[in-house]
């Protein structure tokens, strides 16, 4: 790639990686991507969400997780599973 600055290179793959951030919060906010995690509430106002962003069906205790899995998929109308 002669004649082209090394830093020219660098930023169409950049350029790329932002349109692609921007595209995946911009679709986080409609009701298709909507996602969901868990926090804690400390009280006074305060909410501190989990770090991790984990699963929040995690939340569910593992000998009921099954059942409680399994009874969303029956209820969900969409082509995927959910699975923990």
């Amino acid at each position: 790639m002669s004649g082209v600055d090394p830093n020219q290179q660098i930023d169409l793959p950049v350029a790329y990686v932002r349109l692609l951030k921007k595209g995946l919060e911009t679709y986080s906010k409609t009701s298709a991507g909507e996602l969901y995690t868990f926090g804690w509430d400390l009280g006074e106002g305060r909410f501190e969400n989990c770090p991790m962003h984990e699963e929040p069906l995690k939340l569910v205790p593992f000998p009921a997780r099954e059942k409680v899995v399994a009874a969303l998929n029956e209820n969900f109308d969409s082509p995927y599973r959910l699975s923990v």
